[in-house]
């Protein structure tokens, strides 16, 4: 909703409402990027981590709400029923939603590769698209396992090869806003195919 059509009543409100996320965002982002530090090689350092931050959470994102679909897909497989009442108490079927449920989330729930399996399976995704999103669950991995991502990987490169860096799509550094942009492409737009077909 555009500004010029919220109501005069909300607008006030709406307004008060921006000024205090963006305040508790730099409070949050506080706790661990110092703001007032005059060390430059601090300065610079912190800047380094909050460009790892933000690079991290663009993948974590991508991947966790896809996650998500192919939750609501699969559980809605078993259960026979629409993905929208995914949180229906299973009708009939009680103790096999509490199962599905605890089969796709939470601790001992399966991992993102085998969800895809399970949806390839299905015919939520195809085999193309299972190989892409399992690319993706690499990447993934790689943010959840890795302080510092953006790094070179020297394991196992010999000295006159090109280095490469740790997080690479398409075998070019995803800290590269253009390859970024492409990433974020090619992903938000899966997830947006897949939206509409659990969806549909």
């Amino acid at each position: 909703m555009s500004m010029n059509k919220v109501p005069p009543a909300k607008e006030q409100a709406l307004q008060r409402q921006i000024r205090k996320l963006s305040e508790e965002i730099k409070a949050i982002e506080s706790t661990i990027y110092l703001a007032h530090d005059n060390d430059p090689y601090n300065q610079r350092f912190l800047l380094q981590q909050q460009r790892n931050h933000a690079i991290r959470g663009v993948v974590l994102e991508l991947q966790l709400a896809i996650e998500d679909l192919l939750n609501v897909w699969l559980k809605a497989y078993v259960l026979r029923c629409k993905p929208i009442d995914r949180n229906a108490a299973g009708g009939k079927k009680p103790k096999l939603a509490r199962a599905v449920d605890q089969l796709l989330e939470g601790a001992g729930a399966l991992n993102f590769e085998r969800k895809l399996d399970l949806a390839e399976g299905t015919g939520l995704i195809n085999k193309a698209n299972h190989d892409r999103l399992r690319e993706l669950y690499r990447i993934r991995n790689k943010c959840s396992h890795n302080w510092l991502l953006d790094t070179p990987i020297r394991r196992r490169i010999q000295r006159r090869q090109p280095k490469r860096r740790l997080l690479e799509y398409r075998n070019k550094n995803l800290f590269e806003i253009s390859v970024l942009r492409d990433f974020a492409a090619e992903y938000g737009s899966m997830y947006y195919k897949l939206f509409l077909k659990v969806y549909a």
